[in-house]
């Protein structure tokens, strides 16, 4: 190509003729900015877009790959603080503390941690401690704390790890002395109290419950539940005091032996109370006409006697209600 003007000879792809200078437009060898034939070429912006999305995708890829690495990198955590428990016993200005663990539900959250492995739940669990800050001469509005120690350490090879440091709670309800020693008050002591007089004079007034003394003039006793299990009288005896409570009704005819069952059961309990324990108390039905709901309460509370503050039979149903109905 040749330039218009002076005819010198173009070569390459310039605008102007290298030799008078005259503009030599329509030269195919370039392209503007506008995108015109003999413009100049510039970057594409739609390509520039497309790595941007292809960068950011890329990018977020690798992210979600190191949260996960993160992630499932951690180790699985407990806190023990849920399966410790404080419970009190005792009097007023004389009371008790006493902790303990949860050990069966810890057993089975950890082996469900740990994959089943029996090896690693020991390591575990011999590695829990608790111990009281104080555990004796408790008052009303004392505050016991529990603090917690385990080895983390010796855990680190199972991908696993205890949190949690402390418990604490509240004393309260703890019975004055004065009102224990005098029997007063409708409270478990005295429900349990007066429950094992009960039986132990049924049993001693009716020459033919006497046989309830003895294990070796027993027959062979036991139940079988609607599911088809089999109790035996001592296994009847856990069902019936567990700590979540439970209501069992005993069906069968005259002279199967389930006035027996239950009186025996009662009869063996322990002679000493201890705080949580379930009250046993026998209640004749002799007299009852199904003509109101409070005759097994009334029949309870005759046994029983009431603070100054007690002043009616009302109120004195009232508080066996709401302690019949309270966890121990």
């Amino acid at each position: 190509m040749n330039c218009p003007n002076c005819g010198a000879e173009l070569k390459g792809a310039g605008k102007f003729c290298p030799k008078c200078g005259t503009p030599v437009p329509g030269n195919p060898g370039e392209q503007d900015f506008t995108g015109e034939p003999g413009a100049s070429a510039g970057p594409d912006p739609g390509k520039k877009k497309k790595f941007w999305i292809i960068g950011a995708a890329a990018a977020a890829a690798v992210a979600l790959i190191v949260i996960l690495v993160v992630v499932l990198g951690q180790p699985k955590k407990i806190n023990l603080e849920k399966y410790v428990e404080i419970n009190f016993s005792g009097y007023n200005t004389k009371g008790r503390a006493e902790v303990s663990i949860q050990w069966e539900e810890l057993s089975e959250k950890l082996m469900d941690i740990l994959d089943g492995n029996s090896g690693a739940l020991l390591v575990a669990t011999g590695t829990v401690q608790v111990s009281l800050d104080q555990d004796s001469g408790l008052s009303n509005g004392d505050e016991v704390t529990a603090e917690i120690s385990y080895n983390n350490e010796l855990l680190k090879q199972y991908n696993f790890q205890f949190t949690g440091k402390s418990v604490s709670r509240t004393v309260e309800d703890l019975e004055e002395l004065e009102d224990r020693i005098e029997g007063k008050g409708i409270t478990q002591w005295a429900l349990w109290e007066a429950g094992r007089r009960n039986v132990a004079q049924a049993v001693r007034q009716n020459p033919a419950l006497d046989y309830i003394r003895e294990e070796d003039s027993l027959y062979p006793l036991q139940g079988k539940a609607e599911d088809g299990r089999i109790f035996t009288l001592p296994q009847l005896g856990e069902y019936i005091a567990g700590p979540e409570g439970r209501s069992l009704f005993l069906t069968g005819g005259g002279g199967m032996g389930k006035t027996t069952a239950l009186l025996r059961i009662a009869y063996l309990r322990r002679e000493s109370y201890i705080a949580g324990t379930p009250a046993f108390t026998y209640i004749s039905l002799y007299g009852w006409n199904n003509s109101g709901d409070s005759y097994i309460t009334d029949r309870i509370l005759e046994h029983l006697r009431f603070r100054p503050e007690t002043d009616t039979m009302e109120a004195a149903r009232h508080e066996l209600m709401a302690l019949l109905s309270a966890p121990l």
